[in-house]
């Protein structure tokens, strides 16, 4: 991997963690997703195999899905690669600023005219996805990224699903963040739309009011 040069970590979840680095080839600044094994996981157990096994589909799934779609609102996916250590990694869009959780943790209720420029935003890259039969399923503040030029993106497809393609998720599988979760994903139906759109108006509820809704 000579043509990424690592310069910083960006963060950390679940299942994954993403950092800065330069393209050295196009002479760029990128973030590179990669699977993270939890410290307390044994190398080699059958729990650290099916970790791999998922989140590497998951991973490829978020970069066929990020990279059949093209919109302002949406993080571009650039490619995906395999490490020297055999991971799957992605190579997407690098955008500097903050996410919107960062920013309702700092700030608490934003004015309605904040809100809303960026809820057009989100909703706007939504839109998109949605045209091409993609559902998020896991649109919260986290995911949403604003930049300092303004910019905002909608990130992370590690979840979605697409209603012609073969699910990854096991039957009964709670797939989401709860809080922000539409009641019949709690069921073990195929995903529609509006699943995300009961997601934004819980992100909605958040930045006008100042206050996490009730999980």
């Amino acid at each position: 991997m000579d043509r990424y040069r690592y310069i910083a970590a960006l963060g950390t979840g679940g299942m994954a963690t993403v950092s800065l680095a330069d393209d050295l080839v196009l002479r760029r600044k990128v973030a590179l997703k990669r699977l993270v094994a939890p410290a307390s996981m044994v190398p080699g157990s059958l729990a650290d195999q099916n970790r791999d096994k998922n989140g590497s589909t998951r991973l490829r799934r978020e970069a066929l899905l990020g990279a059949s779609v093209s919109h302002p609102n949406l993080v571009s996916i650039y490619d995906v690669v395999t490490t020297d250590e055999g991971d799957l990694m992605i190579v997407m869009e690098y955008v500097p600023g903050e996410t919107l959780g960062d920013r309702l943790a700092r700030e608490g209720r934003m004015s309605p005219e904040a809100a809303l420029s960026i809820l057009e935003g989100v909703a706007s890259g939504l839109d998109a996805i949605h045209d091409r039969g993609i559902v998020h399923r896991d649109v919260k503040p986290a995911n949403v990224l604003l930049g300092v030029h303004g910019t905002i993106k909608l990130a992370d497809l590690g979840v979605a699903t697409v209603a012609d393609r073969t699910r990854i998720t096991s039957a009964g599988a709670v797939v989401g963040t709860f809080r922000y979760m539409a009641p019949e994903q709690l069921d073990d139906e195929p995903s529609t739309p509006r699943v995300d759109v009961y997601a934004l108006a819980v992100v909605a509820f958040e930045m006008l009011s100042g206050q996490k809704s009730a999980a």
